[in-house]
């Protein structure tokens, strides 16, 4: 039988890196032990339209005879039927009031089309998988799940590399600091987060550190203001991030929607106790480790963040074991052998 040759299309990974160019360097970085692969993607950032432009009608001419491709950052082209695309979530036909209007007016066209034509779909959560089998009318058997990992590279740091980052960012020495790492934009829920924050009232030894950007495509930003004890860091470096998770007393994570939710699990690999929104992705991601609440009852976040703040810390320490135990099962390595294995079944026609 002849080898399966894959070409992955790495047009997303010329722009800043987020959680998809993440996913789709993690994977293409760890596939080739597993099956020959070769990369395509322009030879310069061409901009939004410019991208979609190249990937459309330039993309398919750079396919050899026999390839499969795999498209890893949600769109590709619609004339490759020998194509495997992964689609991250369904947020763009659930919310599309979250994005620019042409942005989702053109998601909402092309991923229908796109699923029904492709050899396949990847998404990342059961969760995505129900939402987006609703949405592109395509039989359950047509979308396989396969998890995120977390890079080996996240685990408590040295006490001095916390105490650097703290020295860096103007967070008090003797401070205990709740931490938000993400991207700064509707779903996070972040205007909630500064409401809870005020109504917990935890006293000037806590403080919460906010790390992240706005993206470019979503419609009005993250909150406005910043509370008393709120200190907003702006986008942070890996090692950075590594500091900042291990040097936590707590992780809070409000969010209203998510694909996976790896902020969450990064932060666990880092040693930080979560209280995280009580959606279905981040139950099936983070299961029993973590403590939930309600994202749309700013009460029941200021609750769970004067519980934290209270905990035992045997209680605690319990909890932060239980997590780093979790979160071996994510690995990079695993979640690129089951690409693999996926491909090749495509290939033999065990899916179709």
């Amino acid at each position: 039988m002849k080898a399966l040759s894959l070409n992955v299309n790495l047009r997303s990974t010329l722009s800043s890196l987020t959680g998809v160019q993440r996913y789709a360097l993690e994977v293409f970085q760890r596939l080739e032990p597993y099956i020959a692969t070769r990369n395509t993607r322009p030879a310069a950032t061409l901009g939004a339209v410019g991208g979609q432009l190249w990937e459309q009608f330039l993309l398919p001419w750079k396919l050899r005879s026999g390839e499969l491709l795999w498209s890893p950052a949600n769109v590709g082209p619609l004339c490759v039927s020998r194509q495997v695309v992964t689609i991250h979530d369904a947020a763009t036909f659930d919310h599309p009031e979250w994005f620019k209007g042409l942005f989702s007016r053109w998601y909402r066209f092309l991923l229908p089309l796109l699923a029904r034509r492709c050899r396949g779909v990847v998404t990342v959560s059961h969760d995505a998988k129900r939402r987006l089998v609703n949405h592109l009318g395509v039989p359950e058997e047509k979308v396989k799940v396969i998890w995120n990992g977390v890079s080996q590279a996240l685990k408590p740091a040295r006490s001095e590399d916390v105490a650097e980052l703290r020295a860096r960012y103007g967070i008090r020495p003797q401070s205990r600091y709740f931490a938000y790492v993400g991207s700064l934009e509707p779903r996070k829920n972040l205007s909630r987060l500064m409401n809870a924050w005020e109504e917990a009232s935890l006293g000037p030894g806590f403080q919460l550190i906010v790390a992240g950007s706005a993206g470019k495509v979503f419609s009005g930003g993250g909150c406005d203001r910043l509370p008393a004890g709120c200190r907003a860091v702006g986008r942070i470096s890996d090692e950075e991030l590594v500091a900042l998770l291990s040097g936590a007393y707590g992780f809070v994570y409000p969010s209203l929607y998510e694909g996976f939710g790896l902020p969450p699990l990064e932060a666990m690999a880092c040693g930080a106790r979560l209280g995280i929104s009580d959606i279905p992705v981040l139950r099936e991601v983070c299961g029993d480790v973590a403590m939930y609440f309600d994202p749309l009852d700013t009460r029941s976040i200021a609750k769970v963040l004067v519980e934290m703040a209270a905990e035992k810390e045997a209680n605690r320490n319990e909890a932060v074991r239980r997590g780093l135990a979790h979160v071996q099962q994510f690995t990079w390595e695993k979640s690129a052998q089951e690409h693999a294995n996926y491909f090749r079944e495509l290939e033999r026609g065990m899916i179709r």
